[in-house]
């Protein structure tokens, strides 16, 4: 196994002590079974306890981060490994059975080497997403670990065993008392993988615990000739096809929540959403406060959300109007949710596919040419005019004007140019 020289040395210390030590957990799933060349996470376990690691490691710098269930962190060589006590009973096995999924109970010992107590080679081998011991008993100690179980098989492409996917609708309500941050820190992990469609079809029932509002959806005819899922199953669609971005990712999975609640029919029975991204705007911004998203995120994800029904037409100009409004991180990221939304249509809507690659196109050229998007990109600034009489709201609207007008190819980004302009403008308004 491709250890780093601090756990390399860390188990040395420990079993030199005559102390039994394994390095457990994520770092060796990842390493025998992920074929991961690069791991954040090092856990090991150790039949000692707190005082006798403190002991073995005297002269290192050790964080007591969970002094109380036996863990310390202990810095060895600049990398922070996480040494924990035995939780249940003094023996690995004990410690293993009440580990979460079996791929997760492989150990590693620097004479034994691979340790694999309950066959989580061989379920991993066959893509098996298998508990230890009672699938129920596990998500009682534990209820973040049905989401747990989820991210895995939406990451990692696992089918989950019947029994735990029995014992994830049966606990499902345990979620309601787990911590905001680990939900969405799991739930967020799991929208990024590539098996998340598989996992929101089958498991919507589940997630309706920490977003309830999904349920509004699930089943919800759309009555119109351009779609062929209901609100939820476009949904799944639009997740599915948007890149593993986390921003992205939410802002597919909310872009329509508010459909529901804006749904009328014409006479002749076509259903419409008039007023609906705003809506999923606003109940995306509920989700997003009660989940603590971090502001940055929270207020992309809503921009995302309720201006994804925005048209761009494929033109030098609005392309250019379109990155001085947006800029080109935002731009980007709404033409990639529009294709992806667009997937989620009948096949007659597909043709607008060939508009957004050359949106993408015209995007990247814009850039090559190197066209000012925005204020900062101006040959000129606020100070600029003030001097010329402009003060307040006016030097925003100013430099807006400004950037619009070099866009579209009317003005030159020159000094100059733009000072010679607004002072024509300003004499035109006085006369």
């Amino acid at each position: 196994m491709n250890l780093s020289p601090q756990v390399e040395k860390a188990l040395a210390m420990l079993n030199d002590a005559g102390l039994e030590a394994y390095l457990v957990g994520g770092a060796v799933r990842d390493l025998c079974l992920v074929g991961c060349s690069h791991v954040k996470d090092w856990d090991i376990a150790t039949a000692a306890g707190t005082d006798e690691i403190k002991t073995v490691f005297a002269g290192f710098r050790i964080i007591e981060t969970g002094i109380k269930h036996g863990t310390v962190t202990v810095i060895v060589d600049g990398e922070p490994l996480e040494i924990t006590t035995f939780r249940h009973g003094d023996s690995l096995r004990q410690d293993l059975i009440h580990r979460d999924f079996t791929m997760n109970t492989l150990a590693y010992h620097r004479e034994q080497g691979v340790i694999d107590l309950y066959g989580g080679a061989e379920d991993f081998k066959k893509r098996k997403l298998r508990c230890v011991g009672s699938s129920l008993e596990r998500f009682c100690e534990d209820p973040l670990r049905i989401l747990r179980g989820l991210r895995f098989a939406s990451v990692l492409d696992m089918d989950i065993d019947e029994e735990a996917a029995a014992a994830m609708r049966r606990n499902k309500d345990l979620l309601q008392n787990v911590a905001v941050e680990r939900i969405r820190n799991e739930l967020t992990q799991m929208l990024c993988g590539p098996s998340i469609g598989r996992i929101l079809r089958e498991f919507s029932d589940v997630l309706a615990v920490p977003l309830p509002e999904i349920k509004s959806m699930i089943g919800f005819e759309q009555y119109h000739p351009y779609h062929c899922y209901d609100i939820w199953g476009h949904t799944v669609v639009v997740v599915e096809k948007v890149p593993a971005e986390p921003v992205l990712a939410w802002a597919a999975l909310f872009h329509d929540m508010g459909k529901p609640f804006c749904f009328s029919r014409d006479p002749q029975g076509v259903g419409h959403f008039y007023g609906h991204a705003a809506k999923s705007a606003e109940i995306a911004d509920r989700i997003m406060e009660r989940l603590k998203f971090d502001h940055v995120s929270r207020k992309e994800i809503s921009f995302l959300v309720e201006h994804h029904d925005r048209s761009i037409a494929p033109n030098e100009k609005s392309v250019k109007r379109a990155l001085r409004q947006y800029g080109v991180e935002r731009l980007s990221r709404l033409i990639r949710l529009g294709r992806a939304d667009t997937l989620g249509h009948t096949r007659e809507c597909w043709h607008y596919l060939e508009e957004f690659d050359q949106l993408e196109q015209m995007i990247q050229f814009a850039i090559a040419v190197g066209k000012p998007f925005s204020r900062e990109d101006l040959a000129v600034n606020g100070k600029d005019l003030i001097q010329l009489g402009y003060e307040g709201p006016a030097i925003g609207e100013a430099l807006n004007l400004l950037v619009d007008a070099v866009i579209c190819d009317d003005l030159k980004n020159e000094k100059d140019a733009l000072i010679t302009y607004l002072r024509k403008r300003k004499s035109m308004k006085q006369t």
